[in-house]
């Protein structure tokens, strides 16, 4: 007997199931670069991998920050420093997320500047340095740490705060760092100046002569000090002018007091000008105003009287120097007077001296002076700063114009 078995079970028409889709197992985060400065870059990447350490697609990443203080991120993963700090990245991906740690430095000091860079400073006195950090912009860095230190504390020390103290005489050198940039400042010390002494202390000049003085600055001990700056002025600047070099130019009679200034101390030195006879001249300016102003230029007029024909009658103020013509002036002509118009445009507030300086073909020489100051209440209009609106304030006596 033949028995036949059959097998199977299956149908013609069965399907087999596909495997399950992957999930993300893990997210990782990946920063480029990692450490950034204020207001530069990063980028932010999340990786995603399957259960078996396959990578996925990661989509479009939820990012988030930790502290927004630190840093910001925008939906695209992009990254910019905001201020100084560490801050965490996290990106969210099919219910994982992952981490990453952002470093943001400060912007880096590139330059220091130190105002003033150059300078003499008295024993036991003191002078303030600022120091001023820089980016590569050269913008300031406000709120730096800077470290000062002396080349020298036996001549200055220097305070934490920059303020230098001049102990003993000499070069010495003080420096300011930040963030390890330095810059430094040149400082020499010198020994106060305790008097002056001019010489000759007193001379007797005609108009037109000159004379040399000279100032010799000593310490306490007596000794003399060189190399400092001396400043000269006159008391009486019709009577005598000084030059900055100590040169005195006798220029009408009178007396005048010439004085040399140094730090803070004083010396003086008495010039008697004394006029050549049959040569003397008288100047005057011209009524009803010493000097005035019309627009950006101020109007000198001035009468002159003199034995001899004039050589030169000169107007000046400031650095501005004018030849002055004899001209006709008033309603019908009828009067003259030397005339200039020194353009003012540039002068501050004031005051000024107006000197007019007249010369005869026999050496003698006359001067006047006026002093003028601005006057808002006075303003007449023009273009400069200093325009319309000076006004007298130590005229000259005027005793009558030829």
């Amino acid at each position: 007997m033949l028995l036949l078995f059959g097998c199977g079970g299956g149908t013609a028409n069965s399907v087999t199931a596909a495997p399950p889709a992957p999930t993300v197992a893990t997210v990782t985060v990946a920063l480029a670069p990692t450490t950034i400065r204020v207001g530069e870059a990063s980028s932010a990447r999340a990786i995603a991998l399957d259960a078996n350490g396959a990578t996925m697609g990661a989509g479009s990443p939820v990012w988030t920050i930790e502290s927004n203080e630190v840093a910001q991120i925008f939906e695209n993963g992009r990254l910019t420093g905001i201020a100084p700090g560490r801050t965490t990245v996290t990106a969210s991906v099919g219910g994982k997320i992952g981490h990453a740690e952002l470093t943001v430095l400060n912007v880096a000091v590139a330059s220091m500047v130190l105002t003033p860079s150059v300078t003499a400073l008295g024993v036991g006195s003191s002078q303030a340095v600022m120091a001023v950090p820089r980016d590569v912009r050269d913008a300031p860095l406000p709120g730096r740490t800077v470290v000062w230190n002396s080349s020298d504390t036996t001549r200055a020390t220097v305070t934490a705060g920059g303020v230098v103290l001049a102990r003993t005489a000499g070069a010495v050198v003080i420096t300011a760092t930040s963030e390890g940039v330095s810059a430094s400042a040149q400082f020499t010390i010198t020994l106060p100046i305790t008097s002056i002494g001019v010489t000759p202390s007193s001379a007797n000049l005609t108009p037109r002569q000159t004379q040399m003085l000279v100032a010799t600055l000593r310490d306490s001990a007596g000794r003399p000090l060189a190399d400092r700056a001396v400043v000269w002025s006159s008391g009486a600047k019709a009577v005598a002018t000084v030059s900055a070099e100590g040169v005195v130019t006798a220029m009408t009679s009178g007396t005048a007091l010439l004085t040399a200034t140094c730090e803070g101390r004083t010396g003086t030195a008495t010039i008697a000008v004394i006029g050549t006879a049959g040569s003397a001249l008288e100047v005057s300016f011209a009524e009803p105003s010493a000097a005035v102003t019309i627009g950006d230029t101020l109007l000198v007029a001035a009468g002159v009287k003199s034995n001899f024909p004039i050589a030169t009658v000169m107007a000046s103020i400031e650095r501005k120097v004018m030849e002055m013509k004899l001209t006709p002036v008033g309603a019908l002509g009828l009067s003259w007077l030397w005339v200039a118009k020194i353009v003012i445009a540039d002068l501050q507030a004031g005051p000024y001296d107006v000197l007019v300086t007249a010369t005869d073909d026999h050496g003698g020489v006359g001067v006047a002076s006026v002093s003028i100051i601005h006057d808002p209440s006075k303003a007449l209009g023009g273009s400069g700063s200093g325009g319309g609106g000076f006004k007298v304030i130590a005229p000259t006596p005027v005793p009558g114009v030829p």
